[in-house]
């Protein structure tokens, strides 16, 4: 879809998000999850954006996938400047389970191409085309929404997110 249109999940309350030169960025304090208007035609998708860090931050940003609209229930693929590193989660109803990390790739000062890909059970973390990332965790199945969630414990400029897009595999 083109031309979508944001909603912010309602488990979250505030919207840390900022458009700034055509990038998505975390703006303040807190965290948040939205969502576009699309659904995927179904579970075997992938989402991509290019991920980097503008200034230094204490944040994560990055990509979701399975979005139940009215649950925190999610896929999500992030980097974690505190940890530096790529991590995987499944949250379902808010609780978040570690699906696994890759130390690497580093967003700072060199923009990171990062894909989230379903496959049935198969959930794939690609950074700049390399696969990472693997699980075969399927608690999630409905084919729900795609979007991104972030974190920020500063106001600061720190991530961007660019060219967000998701694709049907058939």
């Amino acid at each position: 879809e083109t031309g979508a249109t944001w909603t912010v999940h309602t488990s979250y309350a505030a919207v840390p998000f900022r458009i700034e030169t055509n990038k998505i960025r975390v703006d303040d304090t807190g965290q948040s999850c939205i969502y576009a208007s699309g659904t995927p035609s179904g579970t075997n998708y992938e989402v991509e954006a290019v991920l980097s860090e503008v200034t230094a931050a204490t944040a994560t940003l990055g990509l979701c996938a399975r979005i139940d609209t009215a649950a925190n229930t999610f896929y999500h693929v992030r980097w974690d400047q505190s940890n530096v590193r790529w991590e995987l989660f499944k949250f379902v109803a808010g609780a978040a389970t570690s699906l696994g990390t890759y130390v690497g790739g580093d967003p700072t000062g060199t923009p990171r191409t990062v894909i989230l890909r379903m496959t049935d059970a198969a959930k794939e973390v690609y950074v700049d085309g390399v696969l990472q990332i693997t699980s075969a965790d399927n608690a999630i199945t409905a084919n729900g929404r795609v979007g991104m969630r972030g974190s920020s414990s500063t106001s600061s400029t720190g991530f961007r997110i660019d060219d967000f897009k998701a694709y049907d595999l058939v």
